[in-house]
Order: structure tokens, then C-alpha cells, then sequence
């Protein structure tokens, strides 16, 4: 990577809800391992979504700062829009040519940038991820098949791809993840069928990347997430219902 960019190459979005030490644990961990010829051509963008503790003194902080990535975006949103609409609308402002969405509670062990890339390689028309669950599991199965899906958490591919796959309703705008999975759970296995109608392979790749599961979604009155989690499979479920198992893999339908 010779030279310095007018423009972003990789777009990295981070949402985060309160819980402002895994924003600084993920912001030391960002800036130690992507190394400066990568920071040159990254774009950051942290959408804070109605986050009501220090988040947004941290977020001044960072964004004060000349060290990091080079180009910077903070998203401020003044309630917590959910997973789904919060990456919709960084996705919506990002300039990269590739998009690389995680959720804050991760932590690099290396440059997750560059191996991203290398992963990829020129395939336009994949989706990358650092965890793809390929077997059936009491929430993913429609009648008698199962959905293979890429876990939200850590989502790769080129800007093109995630814009391919994206819902457009009429007068509004474009919907990478639906919103009707709000406020979160069941986004991304969708995300991940949509990709699979369209074509678009879904690649699970060994990433420098450590998932602190569970971190932000502790059961609180406000979140009660078994039963978001049941909603939004009864959503789903009524969504795609009508798939049979050979739409979801050409081999079920083989005899």
C-alpha cells in the first residue's frame, strides 16, 4: 500500500451503547494493531446510539486526537435506534471501498484490516466473516432446512456487495439490515439469506480478532433479550417462511 489516499479504501464501523470502557479497550486495540500504512487509507466511523454514560467524552477524546485512523466520523444518535438502524446509517455516510463492520466488545490481536483484505482477495461478491454457523440450531431452522449465517459481529466485503444485497423500499432509503429486526437478534441471519438468494458466497476466514460475548447484552428490564430473541424469530420466521430446504441448500432438493 504505497502512497497516501484521497479517499478511504476500508470503511470500519463501530456501534456502541454505553459500556464506554470496551469502546477504549477497542480503540487502544485498534490503533496498536492496524499499522500506520493501513491507518492512512481507514476510515473509522463510531456510531454512538444514545449512549448515557461517559461515551461521548471518550468520543470527543478520540476525535481531538491525531493519532488513528485518518479519517474519522462520529455518528451521535439521541436514543438507542438499534443494531440494525445505527450500522444503516454509518453504512449509508461510509466512503470505502470495502466495509468492515464489528461490534464494540472486540478486541484485536493483530491487523484485522489487513487480514480482512487478504482474505477477500479480489472476490467482489463475498461476505466475510470471523464465525459462520453451518449447522442447524434451535433458532435458525425454517420448515425443514437451516439457514447458514455469518454472525454481526465481525462482517466483511466490498462496499458493492453490502449495497447489492440491501433492501430498497419504495421512498425509502436503502436498508443493508432490516429494521424490523429492532432493536437487534436475527439481522444478521437474514443479512446472511438475502446474500445466499442473491449468489453471493458467505466465507467463514481465521481473523485476528477476540468476540467478549455477552458483554453488552447482560438481561436488564430496559433489554429483556430472551424475549427480543423470541420476537424477532417469530419475524423472521413469518418472513421467510415460505422458503422450502432446497431454497435454502440446492442439495436438500436432490434425490
Amino acid at each position: 500500500m504505497d502512497g497516501v489516499s484521497e479517499a478511504p479504501v476500508v470503511s470500519v464501523i463501530i456501534l456502541t451503547w454505553n459500556h464506554s470502557h470496551l469502546l477504549k479497550d477497542f480503540l487502544r486495540s485498534f490503533e496498536a494493531n492496524v499499522g500506520p500504512e493501513w491507518l492512512a487509507r481507514t476510515e473509522l466511523i463510531i456510531v454512538d446510539n444514545g449512549s448515557t454514560d461517559d461515551t461521548d467524552a471518550v468520543l470527543r477524546q478520540w476525535e481531538a486526537a491525531t493519532i488513528g485512523a485518518r479519517f474519522k466520523q462520529t455518528l451521535r444518535h439521541p436514543v438507542n435506534v438499534g443494531f440494525a438502524a445505527g450500522n444503516n446509517s454509518a453504512i449509508r455516510r461510509a466512503r470505502g471501498e470495502y466495509f468492515l463492520l464489528l461490534n464494540n466488545d472486540v478486541v484485536l490481536k493483530s491487523n484485522l484490516v489487513k487480514a480482512c483484505q487478504e482474505a477477500c482477495g479480489s472476490g467482489t461478491r463475498t461476505l466475510l466473516g470471523a464465525r459462520l454457523i453451518s449447522q442447524p440450531t434451535p433458532w435458525n431452522q425454517i420448515n425443514a432446512g437451516f439457514v447458514r449465517y455469518l454472525e454481526g459481529w465481525c462482517l466483511f466485503g466490498s462496499a458493492s456487495t453490502f449495497r447489492e444485497i440491501a433492501m430498497r423500499g419504495e421512498g425509502g432509503p436503502e436498508q443493508v439490515f432490516d429494521e424490523t429486526f429492532s432493536p437487534a437478534f436475527f439481522e444478521d441471519m437474514d443479512l446472511s439469506l438475502r446474500a445466499h438468494i442473491q449468489g453471493i458466497s458467505l466465507r467463514q476466514a481465521r481473523l485476528p480478532v477476540r468476540h467478549l460475548e455477552g458483554r453488552t447484552s447482560k438481561r436488564t428490564e430496559a433489554f429483556p433479550f430472551m424475549e427480543i430473541i423470541r420476537e424477532n424469530q417469530r419475524r423472521f420466521q413469518k418472513k421467510w417462511g415460505h422458503l422450502r430446504p432446497e431454497d435454502l441448500d440446492p442439495a436438500a432438493g436432490r434425490t
